[in-house]
This record gives structure tokens, C-alpha cells and sequence, in this order.
């Protein structure tokens, strides 16, 4: 008989089988079909759970069935390592495909695996599953630290705050503020790296800054605040020298003005220098230093020319020379002298030529290789022959002759790898840098054969092959997103090592404009307002606005550029139509702008009146009167006069008139008149009314008195009754009878 072992066969599964004879390649003889079936067996493994939700103290798992191997699954075994690290404990057991764990720590790693049951028994455990509950705000981190200070930049470094979940990436924010503009903190970087540089600052000029961390549960608080301060520049160099007065034989007087550029710094000294032979060269000298800007050069020698040029110095570095001044000075007539014969004497290999004095000797030295040494007393040159790179023998007598010269090759091998690769800042526009990053890289080492292209590798490592080239932009990119890059040559032989990695982060995608509202109308401003506070808060992601007005000749131009979210529009003109528009920025850039939004001022209320005058007339009538307003462009004024009795205050006049006839009064009464004035002007829902503010009021009282002169007066100023008045005026009547008693009886006495 012949067995046969059947592999990789599904539990519980019926199979089909039957078996062919067959003979000088024909089947012969088959048999008859025969079945079977497979016991069936506890589950498959499922796959690990996997995570719905997560907040500090909680953690939502769920998860899907798997393969039951012929007999259904009665419930899950989830295990759990108690976020301690150690065994594996039960947390759930039952039917359910989803299990929420309470209690938990925050910002906390726990390790998670499942197992399914059925009838024939538990199946072997899943891969184990990490999850980390969500963490508080980030700590405050330490102020950054200054890395270097240069002249224009200042590069700062700072360190994740302590105890950050390493599973959650942390972003930091560096804020930087003028120390003397007054202006407020802006931000100047953000993004994961612990440090950046910023640039595009003013010399010798302090600046304050502070940094924020953010995870995705929001922002930390700030940091303290430091002040560090750029570096003053080099002095710029000085206007070329000049002549002061005569080009003596002997002597002559340079002089120099300041530089134009003093790097922020005063100038400790000023260094001039010359060259006094330009045959032999750039050999400059410094004649002088010092503090002066004139300086007297008496040890010159007649008919010579002289370059001068001159440089200046201050704690922050010396500057560049500054352009030459060249002069000559004048000749003297020629003096008598006597010449003697030079002498020449050849001794071995050296050849002396004598002159008057040993100052003047020059010696020529020969060797036998045709190479000459040529010497003074104090200075020489020397010159000689390499012999050829060749092999030689040596023995016990001696050595003997150069062999023959040799060339020999290694063999190639595929490229170095590539020493610098890095991204190209500024290299691509604005408006592609959410999608786009650009990168340049050295040339390596081709090792015996060209390079013919690279391999870049980014992201979810994708790989593009360019040419032979040195810099290239990579497109299609995911706005906001952080890439890892790579990069290898390539030449006939292969490919080099991948380059050590960077990380480059394309910005994200420059906002759409808000909605654009005018809370506040007023008649000479308008208080405009968009987006929302939460937007401005928003985790990681700064957004600046410019809000454009419409100028005289129709063109829209910035008005306010900032972070808020509203903004007061003044020195407008009344009942005038004004249109703007909105644009929103972030580190990508400048977003569209805004439909243009059209928002008109209101129409100016009449100014406040004096109090009004009330004058007493016969027959129990008064007349108030008040001033006049002229018409606001064009709209007529009106007027409204309110009385008030004590008790209750209502109008007893509207219209265009400036006086009023008050009649049937009360006796004994007092009565307060205010009035306003309002404008009235006509609009598609008709004649509309805008009032101004009451006056102050003037009392009118009817109580009778003694004297004959209070019948009635007008206004609070000079005649007018009132409670004060009446006391004091019978104050004086009591006295003045006192005063006539006592005259009689002292009289009588």
C-alpha cells in the first residue's frame, strides 16, 4: 500500500480525494471518489486590538473576530501589562469586540494582547499592542539658550521640558520681542528641531525671547524670558587717504576722513599703511596707528613713489583697507659720487660680484643638476630638481642604477557616499512651499568611474532618481508634513551608502480669508472684526491677518497687520460707504483675499445745547427759548423740549421753532425744561430722526415771594429761582426786621 500525508488542510473543512494509475504516461485506472473531513480546532490567532479613543485616564479598545476553525468563538481573553511592563494580566473576558479601561495614569505606555476560546480550547495570543493614554500640556521648557550671536542673526538652542511622552512629538514655538520697539512678541519659529536661527536682525541690538511647547493636548506655558543681543559689525572701511597740503621730497601729510560705517561701534584707532616699492610687490607696512586722522610721513626718499591706504579698528573687528592713495615724491638734483670697479673672483663653484661695500655683495651658486641658488647678505631664493619616482638595488657594495617606471591602477568600485546633503532654504517660491522642498548635496568621490545619477529617498520611502545633478526640488509633497531624506550615488559599479538622513517640514497651506463682520457702526469709525479667538489659539499654527481699505483712487492698501481678530477703523466721514477686504497669512504665506465687503458709517448726531432760558410773561404763561443749530448737510434740525415736575417728565413741544409758550401753570410749582435737537434726514424706509443729547435743565418756580421781582426767570445763570435763593432771600427780609426793632429801640431810649 501507499500512504500519502496531506499538509496545510483547513480544520473542519470536507475534502474530495480520488487517486489515478498512471502507466507509460496515460492514466490507466482511476479510483472512486472519496471524502473526508478535518476535525475542527480551537481559533486562530486574532489580529492585536486596536485603539477607537484615548484620554488621560482611559483607554477604548476594540477588535475583530478571526478564523473559529469549525467551532464558534465564546469570548476574548484581552490581556494587559498594567502599564507596569511586566506579566500580563486579565482585563476582559467575554464576548464583546470592544472593552473601555478606566483609572488610568496620563501619558502612559500599556501593552495589550488578545486571545479567542471556543469549544476545542484558546488560541495563541495576538502581537501585542502599545498604546499611551493622552498627557498633560507640556511643562514649561527652560528658556532658550544663545548658541551664537552673530552680526545679523542669533542662533538659539533650548530642551524638551521634562518627563515628555516619547510616543507624542513635541513642537516648540519661539517667540521674539525688540527689547526697545514697544511691540509685542511675535512668533519666529515652529516647529520639532531644539534649535533655530533667527535671522534678518539689526546689529549691536537686544532681543527678547521665549518659547512654548506643544503636544496635542494644547500649549505649555511660556518660558522665562532672556535677552540676548546681536554682535556690532566689523567698521567699514574709510575713504581712500588724501594730500594734506604739499608733496614734499621728504615728508608729506596724509589725512583720512571717518568711515561712513562705524558697525554701531566707536572707532579706538586708525592704522595707515604703505608700500614704498612696487616692484617688489604688496610688502605694506604700517607707519602709523593711533587715534588721529592726519599724520605726518617724513622718512621718504625724492623722486620715489609711495601707495598709501588705511584701515580702522573697533572692539567689534578691524575694517577692510580702504582704496590706495599713490603720490610721488618730487627729485632732488643729482649729487657727485665716485664709482669703483667691481671685482670678480671665481672660486670652485661660487662666483662673487663685489661692489663698493659688503652690503652689495651678490653670490651665484651652481650645482651640477643645473639648479643655481641665488643669495645676498640677506635673502635668497632657491630652486631644484625632483628626480624621477623609480625603484633602486642595494646591496653590500652599493646602489645601483634606477630601474624603469611603472604605472599601475586600482580597480574601481561604486561611488563614496555623499558628504553634505541639506535643504536649500528660500529656494522655492511661497506659494509651492506647502508642497514642495528643495535640497542640494556635495558630489562624492566617484571611486574610479563617473557618477551617473542618485536615488533620493523620502517620506514612506519613496525613491526618485535624478541625473547627474546637485541640487533638486521634490513636488507632490503633503502640506505641513515632516520628511525624512536620504540620499546615494550611483556609477557603473552600483550604488553608494544611503547619506546620513534630514529632516526637512514643508509649511502648510496658506489659509482661506475669515468672514468679515462690522460690529460697531459709528459716524466717524467702524469696529470690524473676523475669524474667531479660538482660531488665533489654535494649537502650533500662527495666523496673522492684513485688513485692506479701499484708498481715494480705488485701490485696496494694508491698514492693520497683526494677530487680532478686530479692529477699529477711524477718522472716517459720516454716512459714507467704505470697502474692504481681508486676507490671512501663516509661515506659508499670504492666503487669498477676501470678496470685497462694503460697511457704511452712520450720520452724526446734532451736538449738545446750553440750558434753555424761560422768561416769565403776564397771564400765567413763561416762554422758553434755546439756541440754534444750523443744518448738517443739508438735514434739517428739530427740536424736542421736555418738562419735568417732580414727579414725571414729558414732552411739550417737537418741531423746528427755538421757543416754546408755557401756560397754565400751577402756582407754587417748580418746573425743569431740557431740550435736544435731532436731524432729520430721509431714507427708503422714509424720514428717519437721529437725536442728540438734552441740555442741562433751567428751573422755573411759581412760588410766591415778597420781592417784586420774582415772577419768573429763564435759565440756570443769573435771576433764576430756586430752593437756595428763596431760603437766603428770607434769611435777609428776618434780619432786616431784626435791624429795624432794634434802631427803634435804641431811638426810644
Amino acid at each position: 500500500g501507499v500512504t500519502v500525508v496531506l499538509h496545510d488542510l483547513q480544520p473542519c473543512t470536507v475534502y474530495f480525494l480520488r487517486v489515478a494509475i498512471i502507466r507509460d504516461g496515460e492514466h490507466r485506472n482511476v479510483s472512486e471518489v472519496v471524502s473526508f473531513t478535518t476535525p475542527g480546532c480551537e481559533p486562530d490567532p486574532p489580529l492585536a486590538p486596536t485603539l477607537i479613543s484615548r484620554t488621560k485616564n482611559s483607554l477604548n479598545l476594540q477588535w475583530k473576530g478571526c478564523n473559529d476553525n469549525g467551532s464558534k468563538i465564546s469570548h476574548f481573553l484581552l490581556e494587559w501589562d498594567e502599564g507596569i511592563g511586566e506579566d500580563f494580566k486579565s482585563c476582559y473576558t467575554g464576548p464583546r469586540k470592544q472593552h473601555k479601561l478606566f483609572k488610568l495614569s496620563p501619558s502612559t505606555k500599556y501593552s495589550f494582547r488578545l486571545a479567542a476560546k471556543n469549544h476545542f480550547g484558546c488560541s495563541n495570543f495576538s502581537e501585542t499592542a502599545v498604546f499611551y493614554t493622552s498627557e498633560n500640556t507640556p511643562s514649561a521648557p527652560l528658556p532658550p539658550k544663545l548658541k551664537e550671536a552673530g552680526v545679523y542673526s542669533l542662533s538659539l538652542e533650548w530642551c524638551a521640558p521634562t518627563n515628555p511622552n516619547p510616543n507624542d512629538t513635541l513642537t516648540y514655538v519661539l517667540e521674539m520681542k525688540e527689547a526697545k520697539s514697544g511691540l509685542g512678541f511675535k512668533p519666529k519659529y515652529n516647529g520639532e528641531d531644539l534649535s533655530c536661527t533667527v535671522k534678518n536682525l539689526q546689529r549691536n541690538t537686544t532681543y527678547k525671547f521665549r518659547i512654548f511647547a506643544y503636544n496635542l493636548e494644547g500649549r505649555s506655558n511660556p518660558s522665562g524670558e532672556v535677552k540676548y543681543t546681536t554682535r556690532p559689525a566689523r567698521p567699514g572701511c574709510p575713504n581712500k587717504p588724501h594730500v594734506v597740503g604739499t608733496i614734499h621730497a621728504r615728508q608729506v601729510t596724509i589725512g583720512w576722513d571717518l568711515p561712513k560705517d562705524n558697525g554701531e561701534m566707536k572707532i579706538s584707532s586708525y592704522s595707515l599703511e604703505v608700500c614704498e616699492n612696487s616692484d617688489a610687490g604688496n610688502l605694506w607696512k604700517i607707519i602709523y596707528s593711533g587715534t588721529l586722522q592726519e599724520f605726518l610721513y617724513d622718512d621718504l626718499q625724492p623722486g620715489t613713489t609711495y601707495k598709501l591706504r588705511v584701515f580702522c579698528t573697533s572692539p567689534a573687528g578691524q575694517s577692510r583697507p580702504s582704496d590706495v592713495l599713490t603720490i610721488q615724491t618730487p627729485a632732488l638734483p643729482p649729487e657727485s659720487c665716485s664709482s669703483q670697479p667691481l671685482h670678480s673672483k671665481t672660486k670652485g663653484r661660487d662666483v662673487n660680484l663685489l661692489g663698493d661695500s659688503p652690503s652689495h655683495w651678490i653670490k651665484l651658486k651652481y650645482s651640477h643638476k643645473g639648479v643655481h641658488t641665488i643669495l645676498t647678505n640677506t635673502s635668497g631664493f632657491y630652486q631644484w630638481r625632483f628626480p624621477a619616482c623609480v625603484f633602486q638595488a642595494v646591496n653590500i657594495v652599493g646602489v645601483g642604477m634606477f630601474g624603469g617606471t611603472a604605472k599601475v591602477t586600482t580597480p574601481g568600485t561604486v561611488p563614496a557616499m555623499v558628504p553634505m546633503l541639506q535643504e536649500v532654504e528660500n529656494k522655492v517660491p511661497a506659494k509651492q512651499s506647502s508642497t514642495c522642498i528643495a535640497i542640494r548635496w556635495e558630489e562624492p568621490d566617484c571611486h574610479g568611474s563617473q557618477i551617473t545619477g542618485y536615488n533620493i529617498e523620502y517620506g514612506d520611502k519613496k525613491i526618485v532618481t535624478v541625473k547627474r545633478v546637485t541640487e533638486y526640488v521634490l513636488k507632490n509633497l503633503q502640506p505641513n508634513t515632516t520628511y525624512r531624506i536620504r540620499i546615494q550615488a550611483i556609477n557603473h559599479y552600483g550604488l553608494s551608502p544611503f547619506s546620513p538622513s534630514i529632516r526637512c517640514k514643508t509649511k502648510p497651506l496658506p489659509p482661506e480669508p475669515p468672514q468679515l463682520n462690522c460690529v460697531v457702526y459709528g459716524h466717524q469709525s467702524l469696529r470690524l472684526k473676523w475669524g474667531t479667538v479660538s482660531s488665533k489659539k489654535s494649537r502650533a499654527i500662527f495666523i496673522s491677518y492684513n485688513l485692506l481699505m479701499e484708498d481715494r483712487s480705488g485701490r485696496f492698501s494694508v491698514i492693520y497687520r497683526g494677530t487680532d481678530v478686530t479692529h477699529k477703523v477711524q477718522k472716517l466721514t459720516e454716512y459714507t460707504q467704505y470697502k474692504f477686504k481681508i486676507q490671512a497669512c501663516n509661515e506659508a504665506g499670504e492666503g487669498p483675499e477676501s470678496d470685497i465687503y462694503t460697511f457704511t458709517t452712520t450720520k452724526s448726531p446734532p451736538t449738545a445745547l446750553k440750558a434753555p432760558k424761560v422768561h416769565p410773561l403776564n397771564n400765567n404763561c413763561c416762554e422758553i427759548k434755546w439756541e440754534t443749530l444750523e443744518p448738517i448737510k443739508g438735514d434739517p434740525i428739530v427740536y424736542c423740549l421736555q418738562v419735568n415736575t417732580g414727579k414725571k417728565a414729558h414732552q411739550i413741544y417737537k418741531g423746528p421753532n427755538t421757543s416754546f409758550s408755557f401756560s397754565n401753570y400751577d402756582a407754587n410749582s417748580r418746573y425743569r425744561f431740557k431740550v435736544c435737537a435731532g436731524r432729520q434726514y430721509e431714507t427708503f424706509n422714509g424720514l428717519q430722526e437721529l437725536w442728540g443729547p438734552y441740555s442741562p435743565s433751567a428751573l422755573f418756580s411759581t412760588y410766591k415771594h415778597h420781592s417784586g421781582h420774582d415772577k419768573g426767570s429763564g435759565g440756570k445763570g443769573k435771576g433764576n429761582h430756586s430752593e437756595k435763593g428763596e431760603k437766603c432771600k428770607v434769611g435777609f427780609a428776618l434780619i432786616a426786621v431784626l435791624c429795624a426793632v432794634a434802631i427803634q429801640f435804641f431811638s426810644f431810649i
